[in-house]
């Protein structure tokens, strides 16, 4: 899994640091990174790629660099980023692996 955000993207830290704590409560075993959009580099391993909503406009932009079409590329709702909550986003990617909406 991997968070594309701004260069200022504390959201992202934040939040993919209360889902390791999670996960690890939870002896799931996800590789969770966070990488700033303007050093965007394919992973053709990643499963999910989180966008922040700020950046949301760039989505086209990663879709296009992304070598695996089955990696799943979206931009969770601002209040998921806002609630600082790691298990809300857990929640939301475990819906997008699903395939629910």
């Amino acid at each position: 899994m991997k968070f594309v955000h701004t260069k200022g993207g504390m959201m992202s830290n934040l939040i993919a640091l209360d889902m390791r704590k999670k996960l690890k409560n939870n002896n799931k075993n996800w590789f969770i990174t966070t990488q700033v959009i303007d050093e965007f580099t394919d992973d053709e391993q990643t499963t999910i790629i989180l966008i922040d909503p700020q950046i949301k406009y760039e989505l086209n932009s990663i879709k296009n660099k992304v070598a695996n079409k089955n990696t799943i590329i979206c931009s969770p709702d601002r209040n998921i980023f806002a609630s600082f909550n790691g298990q809300k986003m857990i929640d939301y990617i475990n819906q997008k692996i699903k395939g629910e909406n």
